[in-house]
């Protein structure tokens, strides 16, 4: 299914803009990224992508934001009982 592929892509382009301390483009990528997997229903995937966004938003002192999105992805975790990497 090429939705997940592209997904993944974008997940990742997040990860390497936020390395890259491009936290706007990084949130945009994210974004992206979780509303293919959330209309896709690709769970365990939205699950890493709503956490990458809590990470994200901790680190630009959004608190509310992150703690919506980390408590959101680890309920999705606990759900499916995803193991952490």
């Amino acid at each position: 299914h090429h939705h997940i592929g592209t997904s993944l892509a974008l997940h990742e382009l997040g990860a390497v803009h936020e390395y890259l301390g491009k936290f706007s483009e990084a949130e945009n990528f994210f974004q992206q990224s979780l509303e293919i997997r959330t209309r896709e229903n690709y769970r365990p995937a939205a699950a890493t992508t709503l956490l990458a966004l809590g990470h994200l938003y901790t680190r630009l002192d959004r608190a509310p934001e992150a703690e919506s999105f980390l408590k959101q992805g680890l309920s999705l975790s606990l759900e499916l009982d995803l193991k952490p990497r």
